[in-house]
C-alpha cells in the first residue's frame, strides 16, 4: 500500500489514538461512511481507512461494510486484549 501524501508513523499514531478513544466505553459502535467518520476524526477518507487498516490488523477493531458505502466499527472483543501489542504502521504502507 503506497500512501499518496507521505504521511509517516507521527501522524497515523495520534489519529489511531483518536479512533480508539472512542472506544472507551465498551458499548460504543461507530457508524457511517468513510467520508463521515474521516471527517469526525479530522482524517481523509483514505487515511481513516489506513489506520483502520492498522487497527484491525493489530486485533483491536472489527469492521463491518455494509451496501452502500456505510461502515460499523466496534471493539474486537473476541480478542484477549492481554495480548494485543501496539499498534504498528504496515511497513508496506511507509513510503519517503
Amino acid at each position: 500500500m503506497v500512501i499518496r501524501n507521505a504521511h509517516t508513523r507521527d501522524y497515523f499514531l495520534p489519529a489511531q489514538g483518536r479512533i480508539l478513544e472512542e472506544f472507551v466505553d465498551n458499548e460504543t459502535i461507530l457508524s457511517g461512511t468513510l467520508e463521515s467518520l474521516g471527517n469526525q476524526f479530522g482524517l481523509t477518507p483514505e487515511d481513516l481507512r489506513i489506520c483502520l487498516c492498522e487497527l484491525v490488523q493489530a486485533g483491536w477493531l472489527h469492521v463491518e461494510a455494509h451496501a452502500f458505502g456505510p461502515l460499523t466499527i466496534r471493539l474486537d472483543l473476541g480478542t484477549d486484549t492481554s495480548t494485543l501489542g501496539p499498534v504498528a504502521p504496515d511497513s508496506s504502507s511507509n513510503s519517503a
